[in-house]
């Protein structure tokens, strides 16, 4: 597998400085607004992470995939499909987005909790949303990739792996994410959680997110809260063992919302430690 950090800066120039002086070889990107208006520049930026030796692992292009038909979805999908043609050309791996929400007072949120974010018309409209998409990132020459999260349709790996087995893996793929699983059902079990991702959407995962989960229990209604990588009771064991199982041997693992360099060289060496430790080399 890859290993890589998600960086504390704004441009792509300085997002490949702060990977390199990491020591890392994958990151995402945010592309910026020429990019994905002119293919040419979208190539150029892509040349010089390849010249550089670091993938651009993931561009974002978060949307709310669960929008109801009309003008709100027409401009959301005219966003998310130029942004897959731009990160095509720029030979990113995959853009990633978020699954989005049923609430229909809020269609261009990406990030709503609604009651209907569990049922069935949910997982219908993203199937179609996602199924679109691939296609524009089959032809474009990469992958659209959604992002598990335990507030959304996508919260458990059963509904990980329908999602998968209805679209089809065709220019689709899972941003696996085992911390925005994380609730107080699935807290003590995080590894069998990480086993029936793997077990459900297999080779579909094609990135995988690296943070950690601790319950704060100081909290009067209790809170499982996100910390660094080393900090928290994540099985990195369980998650590094399940990835050196994919197919495709580069399949990153990115260390993601650190603001300080010093902190991800934290969790980068931690996540390295327990890689040694079963025998694997990051």
């Amino acid at each position: 597998m890859r290993l890589g950090a998600l960086v504390p800066e704004r441009t792509p120039e300085g997002v490949l400085e702060g990977v390199m002086r990491l020591g890392l070889s994958s990151t995402g990107v945010a592309l910026p607004p020429d990019a994905v208006r002119d293919l040419p520049v979208a190539r150029a930026l892509g040349e010089r992470f390849r010249e550089a030796g670091v993938e651009m692992s993931q561009v974002g292009c978060y949307t709310n995939l669960e929008c109801a038909p009309g003008p709100a979805r027409d401009r959301l999908f005219e966003r998310l499909r130029a942004v897959i043609r731009a990160a095509g050309a720029a030979g990113a791996r995959c853009v990633v987005s978020g699954v989005g929400h049923m609430d229909p007072d809020h269609q261009e949120d990406v990030f709503r909790a609604h009651p209907d974010n569990w049922s069935d018309g949910a997982m219908g409209r993203l199937v179609e949303s996602c199924s679109e998409a691939a296609e524009v990132a089959l032809e474009a020459g990469t992958r659209f990739c959604v992002e598990t999260w335990v507030i959304t349709t996508l919260d458990t790996p059963e509904r990980v792996g329908e999602l998968v087995r209805r679209v089809g893996t065709r220019g689709f793929g899972i941003l696996l994410d085992p911390v925005n699983l994380m609730s107080l059902y699935t807290y003590f079990e995080n590894a069998r959680v990480i086993r029936e991702c793997f077990e459900q959407a297999g080779d579909a995962i094609c990135l995988v997110h690296a943070k950690d989960t601790r319950l704060v229990e100081s909290a009067f209604t209790y809170h499982v809260s996100e910390v660094p990588p080393g900090e928290g009771i994540l099985d990195y064991r369980t998650l590094l063992r399940c990835m050196e199982g994919l197919s495709d041997p580069e399949t990153p693992l990115l260390i993601e919302h650190l603001s300080e360099y010093e902190q991800i060289e934290r969790a980068r060496d931690h996540i390295r430690r327990v890689a040694a430790e079963e025998g694997m080399s990051l």
